[in-house]
């Protein structure tokens, strides 16, 4: 099968959730046998890119590069290129290009589109970008002839509020870059205790939350000594990224974008990595935090638990009180805690392998392929 994915910044991932899966994905259905081409923008992958990473088709394309239509133009641009092309079947990524799903059925195409999280939520938006992403989701539903998400809350909110049934198929965990310390040795902390926060620096993913955890945290003698490093970038939020660098303060440190060799170092050394955010559809740093045994504490939110189970510490969302509390706790109990640490690997191992997730979307293309041939 030959299938196009359209939707995300592109690929090789340097930063992004839905960019990593993207690429573990597509990896793993062109080791399956297929051939699959990758749409990406070219103010995320530089044109001077090889047309072929890991065996993928790269597809670079302009677009509109403004914060409400990076997104939507370059999936209009990619869909339009389709048309010289001969693909199976084209996979939609995130609410926003998903509007465009009634353009592909329009060209005939076998149309999946996967929703990795509820995008009309995030405070990075104003209310009339919220709304036409809601648009988006119901366009979505209706002209998708698959629809999967990676939560099991999105499987249900789909349900109740649509009568639709999504497929579930979750994120998959692949690590594959070889761990550096050299960002650590430059920064002179390969021997210091730090926490580790990673993500897109936007206000759902609660930083500021941690900021005066840690404040508070360092505040007592025996974790005086004690690091926070922040491993991300601005997500079109840089009024909130302002906010978070007034409200640093003593051991914080702000790395920005950091490589997949350098982020696979900071869970290996971290003692602990916090995920403090309110709202995610299935984060990835909690799998890749886990994969490398590296302790987690996360926001008790049912994503995080369908994720991760029993194999982390959760604390009350958008408490700071809360996780200086369970940061005291685990950074107490080190042993136990890179116990659980090991545990969650094996689980994260076994339950989100790629090659594993991999087939589940194939079944999912094939069940769109049946859909969208006509009826006799």
């Amino acid at each position: 099968m030959k299938i196009a994915m359209i939707g995300q910044k592109g690929i090789p991932a340097t930063f992004g959730g839905v960019e990593t899966a993207v690429e573990h994905l597509a990896s793993a259905l062109v080791a399956h046998g297929h051939e699959v081409i990758v749409y990406c923008r070219s103010n995320y992958t530089p044109r001077i890119t090889p047309r072929t990473y890991r065996g993928i088709e790269l597809r670079i394309l302009p677009s509109v590069p403004t914060k409400h239509l990076d997104a939507l133009s370059h999936a209009a641009f990619s869909l339009l290129d389709l048309i010289h092309r001969d693909v199976d079947l084209v996979h939609i990524h995130s609410v926003g290009p998903a509007s465009l799903a009634p353009l592909a059925r329009l060209m005939r195409l076998p149309t999946v589109v996967t929703i990795h999280a509820a995008d009309w939520l995030r405070a990075k938006w104003s209310l009339p970008a919220r709304f036409c992403l809601r648009c988006s989701l119901d366009i979505a539903v209706h002209s998708a002839h698959v629809l999967t998400t990676v939560s099991l809350s999105m499987v249900a909110f789909l349900a109740d509020t649509y009568g639709v049934e999504a497929v579930h198929i979750p994120n998959g965990v692949g690590f594959q870059s070889a761990a550096s310390q050299s960002l650590l040795d430059r920064l002179g902390l390969s021997r210091q205790r730090f926490i580790l926060f990673a993500g897109r620096l936007v206000p759902e993913k609660d930083l500021h939350v941690l900021l005066e955890a840690f404040h508070n945290l360092i505040g007592q003698p025996r974790f005086g000594d004690t690091h926070l490093l922040i491993a991300g970038g601005s997500g079109f939020s840089d009024s909130y990224v302002a906010k978070l660098h007034r409200l640093a303060g003593p051991n914080t440190h702000f790395l920005g974008v950091v490589s997949p060799a350098d982020l696979a170092g900071l869970y290996c050394q971290a003692a602990v990595c916090v995920l403090p955010s309110h709202l995610e559809g299935m984060s990835l740093v909690l799998l890749e935090a886990a994969s490398q045994a590296c302790p987690v504490i996360a926001a008790d939110i049912p994503e995080n638990r369908n994720t991760l189970d029993k194999f982390a510490n959760y604390f009350s969302p958008r408490s700071s009180r809360s996780l200086q509390d369970t940061l005291t706790d685990v950074l107490d109990n080190l042993t136990p805690a890179r116990e659980l640490a090991r545990l969650s690997r094996d689980h994260v191992t076994r339950e989100f392998s790629w090659p594993k997730i991999a087939q589940r979307m194939e079944e999912a293309y094939l069940c769109a392929v049946r859909r969208a041939q006509p009826r006799r």
